[in-house]
């Protein structure tokens, strides 16, 4: 339970951090960049009705060799959503 609510923490710090001068967007690290595009890659590969289904934060992370903190980040930087249910956390595309 703790650390459901570190990846909360660290996404609301990804989210108020300072935006940059040259592009006024939020510093990303370049880790999730890449986690990412390997996340779209990914769900863009599935059949089609599997695409609409949640995507479990923890079952990702593990499947991408990635903590949930960087696989959460990296699933907002893709264009998911997150929505709890209990204590899971349950991802899906906008």
């Amino acid at each position: 339970m703790k650390n459901f609510n570190y990846v909360h923490d660290f996404l609301e710090t990804l989210r108020n951090s300072k935006s940059t001068e040259v592009n006024e967007q939020s510093h990303v690290s370049i880790r999730v960049i890449e986690l990412a595009d390997q996340i779209n890659a990914w769900h863009d590969t599935r059949p089609i009705p599997e695409r609409w289904q949640p995507i479990k934060l923890g079952r990702l992370a593990a499947q991408l060799d990635a903590s949930r903190e960087l696989t959460a980040a990296a699933l907002e930087q893709a264009g998911f959503y997150e929505k709890r249910i209990g204590t899971n956390s349950l991802w899906l595309p906008k």
